[in-house]
């Protein structure tokens, strides 16, 4: 911007030179002869061109320009572009209305007082018709002295309503309550907040590690759990096996006592009959109990 007011201020001045021309050199008296009232003019009009140029300037692309009048702000605005004010008097200081980012982490406290760093980043912006009143109300860098106070004091207020385990297994609940308690603290401020996001929870060595070995105490027990299951489904299936096998060999023995009994066995024996004597026989009286014969005896006499 400052070369475009450059090329301003020397082109309105050299047109004006050459058009009154208060300086030339006179061949025949051979000397330079001054105009002093062109002189003049065309002193004041380079005076005058380099003040006006000053009222110029531009608002980038996300920003709205705040009019200051002796340095105060007066309350006006200037939208993105090309804009001009009175020159010395009047300036613009540019405010950023973009989505910005600012990442905090904060030493804070859970409901059962373990100790947490908890690291969050807030996505904000300026709201456009409010960035007057925020210049006017609150010291220019209103990073450090609005917005990291309130999310300092916010965070320690929210991670003091949950335990780590809650923070842990309910991290949206915790980001929604420090988004809603933030966008209602800012807000006054001209600042809305778009979201936030929990980025880190970190506590401490020992926390941490009485929470590594319960997680791995439940494993251990669901493993446990798991193999007893196993276990009992083993002997089911065994005690199931054996309930049929007891029935049928209860089936059998009734189909043998339907079909005749001892008639019936020794029918099947003599078809299953290889043609070939067996060295014992195993035979019972009436009543009485099972006799061994080794017919071995009888076929070598």
């Amino acid at each position: 911007m400052l070369g475009i007011k450059l090329l301003i201020v020397i082109g309105v001045t050299g047109g004006l030179f050459l058009a009154l021309r208060p300086v030339r050199f006179d061949r025949e008296a051979e000397r330079t002869r001054v105009k002093a009232v062109p002189l003049v003019l065309n002193i004041l009009v380079l005076i005058l061109s380099f003040i006006v140029v000053q009222g110029f300037g531009t608002v980038p692309t996300g920003h709205q320009g705040i009019v200051l009048r002796w340095s105060a702000a007066t309350g006006a605005m200037k939208a993105p572009g090309l804009y001009w004010v009175v020159p010395i008097r009047d300036s613009v200081d540019a405010i950023s209305v973009q989505i910005q980012e600012r990442t905090k982490t904060v030493e804070a406290a859970s409901n059962d007082l373990q100790d947490v760093d908890a690291t969050i980043t807030v996505n904000y912006h300026v709201i456009p018709l409010g960035a007057a009143k925020l210049y006017q109300e609150v010291i220019r860098d209103y990073r450090t002295a609005i917005i990291d106070p309130a999310i300092e004091d916010i965070v320690k207020a929210s991670t003091a309503q949950y335990t780590p385990e809650e923070m842990l297994q309910n991290r949206a609940a915790l980001r929604d309550t420090i988004l809603s308690d933030l966008r209602v603290r800012l807000q006054q401020y001209e600042i809305n907040v778009t979201s936030v996001a929990v980025t880190n929870l970190k506590f401490s060595t020992q926390f941490t590690q009485s929470i590594e070995d319960k997680v791995i105490a439940e494993q251990r027990a669901l493993e446990a759990e798991n193999k007893l299951q196993q276990v009992e489904f083993e002997a089911q299936q065994e005690i199931e096996r054996a309930k049929a096998e007891a029935e049928k060999i209860r089936i059998q023995a009734e189909a043998i006592q339907a079909q005749g009994g001892m008639e019936y066995v020794m029918l099947q024996m003599i078809q299953a009959w290889n043609g070939s004597f067996p060295d014992t026989l195993i035979m019972s009286g009436e009543g009485g109990p099972f006799e061994i014969l080794n017919l071995g005896d009888f076929t070598n006499r």
